[in-house]
């Protein structure tokens, strides 16, 4: 998956495309859009440890925005620039929405550390004071 794109009001529509960047993307319209994009989000997360980047348009639907089948053998790509980029939309903050180029081994450590974070915060909340740091 290399990113999602949205329709945004004024726009009425809820339609999402998911892009694909080896194939042709997929366009939805659902009333569940924001939790399927949820979810999409955050698998996207644990598995590539890093946010899709997700689009916002104001347009009626995602026509414009959607490279089809017949898009792909004419070599055409309808993949949103990101002047449509929404940061907002990151589940991971990683630095100043302007900056290029981000460091993802930040992202990677603590994906990595989840597990030892989980650890210390249910000793907190026992407050039992038995948990030691291994640091």
């Amino acid at each position: 998956m290399g990113g999602l794109t949205k329709t945004v009001a004024p726009s009425k529509s809820q339609e999402f495309t998911i892009h694909v960047p080896s194939s042709y993307d997929y366009r939805f319209s659902s009333a569940r859009r924001e939790e399927i994009i949820d979810v999409l989000k955050r698998l996207h997360l644990i598995e590539q440890k890093q946010n899709v980047p997700v689009f916002h348009t104001q347009s009626k639907d995602l026509k414009d925005f959607t490279t089809t089948e017949r898009d792909m053998k004419k070599q055409i790509n309808r993949f949103p620039s990101n002047d449509y980029r929404a940061y907002n939309e990151d589940l991971f903050q990683l630095a100043t929405p302007g900056l290029q180029h981000q460091q993802s081994s930040t992202v990677i450590d603590t994906m990595d550390n989840i597990d030892g974070n989980q650890k210390i915060r249910k000793a907190q909340q026992e407050g039992d004071g038995s948990f030691q740091s291994e640091d």
